[in-house]
């Protein structure tokens, strides 16, 4: 912490403390867009988007899609890459 005085016309000092402090980057997200397919009721969920903090692995896409899955839905398309923000 950096200290700098001043002093006023009645020579009374005071001190500003002056402190430094860094901005964190923001979360870089990959955003990507996929369909999904139930065969049982022959219904298609088209133009799905997930996003993840990080390139996701295929244990996070099984994590992300496990309640999709549970209801009867699969992949129909590879998952694209379509945005970092």
């Amino acid at each position: 912490m950096n200290t700098l005085n001043l002093q006023s016309k009645k020579m009374l000092t005071t001190n500003i403390a002056q402190s430094t402090f860094r901005v964190q980057p923001a979360t870089t997200v990959y955003e990507y867009s996929f369909s999904l397919f139930n065969p049982e009721d022959n219904d298609l969920q088209d133009n799905l988007t997930a996003a993840f903090p990080s390139i996701p692995t295929a244990d996070d896409w099984a994590a992300w899609l496990s309640g999709w899955n549970s209801c009867g839905y699969f992949l129909s398309t590879q998952p694209q890459l379509i945005n970092i923000i």
